[in-house]
């Protein structure tokens, strides 16, 4: 559940690092981390939410018992995208 959670992050954070170390600036490495990670992070989130949103929805005890489950994966694998595509960048290139 926590991987779900950061691998966004961890994508931008690991993205900035290497352009870093290439000798780019602070700035310019945010923009071209998310320039190219934001297709996969809005991918990524639109995966899991196919996934689990469906199964919130389930009939019976079976849906009953994943529902809350379900619901909360999918909105947390949404706040984890919205933090990797604004705050991630931000924080990169302070």
């Amino acid at each position: 559940m926590i991987g779900i959670v950061v691998d966004d992050a961890i994508m931008v954070v690991e993205r900035a690092a290497h352009y870093i170390d290439r000798g780019m600036t602070p700035r310019e490495t945010a923009i071209r981390a998310m320039s190219d990670l934001f297709g996969p992070i809005i991918g990524i989130t639109l995966v899991l939410m196919a996934v689990f949103v469906p199964a919130a929805f389930l009939p019976g005890l079976t849906g009953r018992m994943y529902a809350q489950f379900a619901l909360v994966i999918a909105a947390t694998a949404l706040i984890s995208a919205i933090n990797a595509a604004t705050l991630k960048p931000t924080q990169c290139a302070l």
